[in-house]
């Protein structure tokens, strides 16, 4: 956390003015983004949540500000964006994705007339389930970064900073395993697909 008392001074001076406006700008970014679900976000969260992360990422300095450079007000706008943008990318707006592909396909599939599925249909979900799992176990063997951080997502941990102390990687190591990890899920993905 920056020890400034200048830095603290100027945050709280400028912040009870722009909160608001912030948070209006973070409920805007949210509805533009593509969730797995227009609109709602992964996990609960909300846009205001966005704005409260930004805030914690300029108060322990992991996202550094230049007031010289740039008003407080752009800069926690631009936070939010960029935080915003990594949730879309991230694994569980992604998993969650996939989930609803296969139970919107479940869903078109069963007879209009019935309210609750029936055997063979629950039957046919369950496997069409199973074939998710596998085909995101078989794109992921071989790489034991990756198949850690799916373990540890399976055991329920979906937080970057849960994922990061559960699998041992460092920082560095986690973020390109999950690039790699997202990109498999684009080929497990485009593999469904294809096989629909």
């Amino acid at each position: 956390m920056s020890a400034n008392p200048a830095f603290f001074k100027k945050i709280e001076a400028e912040l009870p003015a722009i909160y608001e406006r912030v948070a209006a700008r973070a409920i805007q970014i949210v509805g533009r983004k593509r969730w797995s679900r227009p609109g709602i976000m992964p996990e609960g969260q909300e846009a205001e949540d966005l704005v409260q992360e930004a805030l914690r990422r300029l108060l322990d300095d992991s996202r550094a500000w230049d007031p010289e450079k740039v008003s407080l007000e752009d800069f926690l706008v631009g936070s939010v964006r960029s935080i915003a943008s990594s949730a879309v990318k991230g694994l569980a707006n992604r998993v969650r994705a996939l989930e609803n592909n296969v139970a919107r396909e479940t869903r078109e599939t069963r007879d209009a007339y019935f309210q609750s599925p029936s055997p063979e249909q629950q039957l046919e979900e369950m496997q069409r389930y199973k074939l998710l799992a596998e085909s995101v176990l078989n794109a992921v063997s071989g790489d034991h970064d990756v198949e850690t951080i799916v373990a540890a997502i399976l055991e329920g941990c979906v937080k970057r900073a849960e994922l990061i102390k559960e699998t041992g990687l460092d920082s560095k190591q986690f973020d390109n395993a999950i690039k790699r990890l997202h990109r498999r899920l684009d080929d497990v993905s485009a593999k469904l697909k294809v096989a629909s």
